[in-house]
């Protein structure tokens, strides 16, 4: 019979030479050692690849191919996993010191719970943690960094779906959430994650993604999601353009 690791940890890359060592190594260097570790490289044209091979002894599955985009890549991960509780630490950021130990035992402690999270430091604010709680996913999304999932509930309700680009994450936590799995939040950071990502590159983008994803599963009088959209979509940018406008007139003073 196949060994099943307590975890899984999944590390998705591309052209990360800057990071992917940190990353890397705040994983093989946790107390709790009862996982396997797969890193899914997306052909990156930097040292990333390099880098890694210089943990090729602590890298149990390591994949390097084109792929059509981050939850392909994170999908490829899941479909290696042999854990028992996956989680999905981007090459951008760290897993802090002892997080798996205290996820494992919350696991443990908690038998019917298949999503333990945590808070996340800021990388610019370690002392600043940020968290957001489950019972705040019909307007806005956990830390998925610091988010650990059993893997039955992969098994029993899908993978990232794909069509979404950007919130293919928060689409997952609702469909867990919708179908009655039990989250458990830990109090305490567990990761400490870059600033930006692809919500924050693709700022429009994420807004619609988010209101494609709260409309399926969040139910609202008729019109208020498009009415939400509305207002999302005013604020966010009036906003940019009184900063520019404020940044450009201190330019000309």
């Amino acid at each position: 019979m196949d060994y099943s690791p307590f975890f899984s940890i999944i590390t998705v890359t591309r052209n990360a030479q800057s990071t992917i060592e940190n990353c890397i190594q705040s994983i093989i260097n946790q107390d709790f050692q009862d996982f396997e570790y797969i890193v899914i490289d997306g052909l990156s044209t930097d040292l990333t690849p390099e880098i890694s091979k210089k943990y090729s002894a602590q890298i149990d599955v390591s994949l390097s191919e084109s792929d059509d985009g981050l939850y392909f890549a994170m999908n490829k991960g899941l479909n290696l996993a042999r854990g028992k509780v996956i989680g999905i630490i981007s090459a951008d950021d760290i897993l802090l010191p002892g997080a798996l130990s205290r996820v494992a035992k919350k696991f443990q402690d908690n038998p019917g719970a298949e999503v333990v999270y945590g808070a996340a430091e800021l990388s610019k604010e370690p002392n600043s943690p940020v968290f957001f709680s489950h019972q705040e996913l019909n307007t806005r999304m956990i830390l998925h960094p610091s988010v650990f999932v059993a893997s039955s509930a992969y098994a029993s309700l899908g993978n990232f779906n794909t069509k979404y680009r950007i919130a293919a994450d928060y689409d997952l936590m609702l469909r867990f959430n919708k179908a009655g799995v039990i989250f458990q939040a830990f109090e305490g950071s567990l990761t400490r994650i870059a600033p930006g990502g692809a919500s924050s590159k693709f700022r429009f983008k994420s807004i619609l993604e988010t209101y494609q994803v709260q409309k399926e599963y969040v139910s609202k009088p008729f019109l208020s999601h498009e009415l939400k959209l509305l207002r999302v979509i005013f604020v966010t940018y009036v906003r940019e353009a009184i900063g520019w406008f404020k940044f450009l007139k201190s330019r000309g003073n």
